[in-house]
């Protein structure tokens, strides 16, 4: 399942829908600022800015352009995930709302309703796994997806041939 349940979620979640996507393979955590750093040093791409909580080795890479996040996923010999790709990866095959189930809780994720407000390391939270294995798809930062189809369809969406809307998930 894809999107959400009538009266769950923003407008642009709907209609809720059944997607079709083949195998595809999709990193643990979140790209850390010691992975960033190797790519930039070895492409000569420029760092995002500091934030205020600094670039600890083992926290999420943040302030990343859709442009840089493109061009890391490529550098590694991989894409950008689409959205069903990524909705998958964090709802497993029973089309959970959370990463953990259908029932929020705070305690599970670095959130604006709890945790520190700010990033920490990935993996923090091992309450925080989806159904394959992966962390942090709920809370901690933004993570960019391939871009946005409204007309997506059925079996595997790809997103459109061209166009300018991005989104974060």
């Amino acid at each position: 399942l894809m999107g959400s349940a009538e009266g769950r979620g923003d407008a642009d979640e709907h209609p809720q829908r059944e997607v079709s996507v083949s195998d595809f393979v999709i990193d643990k955590t979140e790209v850390t600022w010691r992975q960033f750093r190797h790519y930039t040093e070895a492409t000569g791409a420029k760092l995002p800015p500091t934030p205020l909580w600094g670039t600890p080795e083992d926290y999420p890479v943040t302030s990343v352009l859709y442009n840089e996040a493109k061009a890391y996923c490529e550098w590694v010999g991989g894409a950008l995930p689409t959205e069903a790709q990524w909705e998958k990866a964090a709802r497993g095959t029973d089309g959970r709302e959370y990463p953990w189930g259908n029932e929020w809780d705070i305690d599970r994720c670095n959130s604006i309703e709890g945790g520190p407000h700010r990033p920490v390391g990935v993996a923090s939270f091992p309450g925080c796994v989806s159904p394959y294995g992966i962390v942090d798809m709920a809370g901690s930062v933004w993570e960019w997806v391939a871009e946005h189809d409204p007309e997506m369809s059925a079996v595997e969406p790809k997103g459109p041939e061209s166009g300018r809307v991005r989104v974060l998930r």
